[in-house]
């Protein structure tokens, strides 16, 4: 990636950052005569644009747009059952199911996602309060639309989705060693590339969401040490998860029925130990559920 600021004074900043990158990946796993795996090559191309601007003393504006287009090949071939997926009820040692099946398809993915934020401060630097919404189009082709049937000519699919992501954050510095904050926001993310398989998965599949919760505390303790306790929730749905049926249609071996929650805490210590030069240890502690 390459980035580029550029600062005119009086709070006022430009940025962009465009970026791109190459990634392939091979997963295998073999249960006695069973091989199972999974090829996949990705391209991703994106850039990141924002301005920022002070409006007044206590309102600073930013405003920008986030761009990526991704494109991925993906092989799949061996049992529909591995590798075992969230929410599968398995024994350990337990058999993959017999079913074989075998997928190579394209797809792509872009999103085109403007956004802005305000930073409210209205008690100087001692009260943040920044609100944002992101608005976020998405984009996605596949190209088998259902399993491959002798030499018939693959038929693709194109899906978009269009979302609107609100968010908070606040920030209080109680005192001069005390400071608590807190965010909340709604997120959505595309399937996963290997899901939009038609054999292994669903090409029809759509977004997943997301609202997060965080709220903490940062202490410092001593000049050079600093304690961080936060908690944080997150609630999840349309989830793509395998489908329960016995004999689920064609395309269709995964469906957005998912709903999940994770909540837990944090701790972090972190010291300063020289100029510019600092260690810390973290603990986190959390429970995630699935349900289907």
């Amino acid at each position: 990636y390459a980035r580029y600021v550029h600062e005119s004074g009086k709070g006022t900043r430009t940025q962009l950052t465009p970026y791109v990158g190459f990634g392939d990946q091979k997963i295998e796993s073999r249960y006695g005569a069973t091989v199972t795996s999974l090829e996949r090559s990705d391209v991703v191309a994106g850039l990141r644009a924002s301005h920022a601007m002070r409006i007044s003393s206590y309102l600073n504006v930013e405003a920008g747009l986030d761009l990526e287009v991704a494109t991925y090949t993906v092989e799949r071939r061996g049992s529909l059952g591995l590798p075992a997926r969230e929410g599968d009820v398995r024994v350990f040692g337990q058999p993959p199911p017999d079913a074989i099946g075998f997928d190579r398809f394209d797809t792509t993915q872009v999103g085109v996602a403007p956004y802005v934020e305000a930073d409210i401060a209205p008690f100087g630097d001692r009260l943040h309060i920044v609100p944002g919404l992101r608005i976020d189009p998405m984009f996605r082709s596949v190209s088998r639309r259902i399993p491959q049937e002798g030499d018939n000519p693959s038929v693709g699919l194109f899906a978009q989705d269009f979302v609107a992501e609100p968010r908070l954050s606040v920030r209080w510095s109680v005192i001069d060693r005390l400071t608590l904050h807190g965010a909340t926001g709604l997120y959505h993310q595309q399937p996963s590339p290997q899901d939009l398989s038609a054999t292994f998965g669903n090409p029809a599949l759509g977004v997943s969401k997301a609202v997060h919760l965080v709220g903490g505390a940062a202490i410092q303790a001593m000049d050079e040490l600093t304690v961080e306790l936060t908690g944080f929730a997150t609630y999840l749905d349309d989830l793509a998860m395998r489908n329960g049926q016995d004999a689920p249609r064609r395309a269709e071996a995964v469906l957005n029925t998912g709903r999940g929650r994770t909540f837990g805490l944090q701790a972090l210590v972190r010291r300063e130990l020289a100029n510019h030069v600092f260690g810390w240890v973290a603990y986190t502690i959390m429970r995630s559920q699935r349900k289907n």
